[in-house]
């Protein structure tokens, strides 16, 4: 008889959703969304941009050399040279608007501690010339 109760409390723990701890599923799902709150290689509420593959890149920074422009995926903008300055966009630059970025050239730019590439534009330039 003890045996037959104990199936059933089993049965009835693994057919209502409660785990071991006490805790229902929706209870976690609730707990899970906060789980990560660290830096991202992405901009925060969105993935990597539609040319880039889907799990993003490793590094901070990607370059097109052919272009000379750099695109910073934790905050989702291009950085390039433009009338004598650098600029930020979130839209994609004039200047690639008819370029597949997909399989234009790129160089992932080990410096995730800024967020201004473009200071190492000059060494970047000479590592990666372009090819254009």
């Amino acid at each position: 008889m003890k045996k037959i109760f104990a199936l059933l409390v089993l049965t009835f723990f693994l057919f209502s959703g409660v785990s071991a701890q006490g805790n229902s599923g929706k209870d976690k799902n609730k707990s899970d969304k906060n789980v990560s709150k660290g830096k991202t290689n992405t901009p925060k509420g969105k993935g990597p941009p539609p040319w880039a593959p889907a799990h993003g890149y490793k590094k901070r920074h990607v370059y097109f050399p052919d272009h000379k422009t750099y695109y910073d995926q934790n905050e989702g903008v291009y950085i390039y040279y433009s009338n004598g300055n650098w600029t930020l966009s979130v839209e994609v630059p004039i200047h690639l608007k008819n370029v597949d970025l997909k399989l234009a050239a790129k160089v992932e730019i080990d410096m995730d501690d800024t967020d201004k590439p473009q200071v190492k534009f000059s060494e970047h330039l000479k590592l990666y010339p372009p090819k254009k």
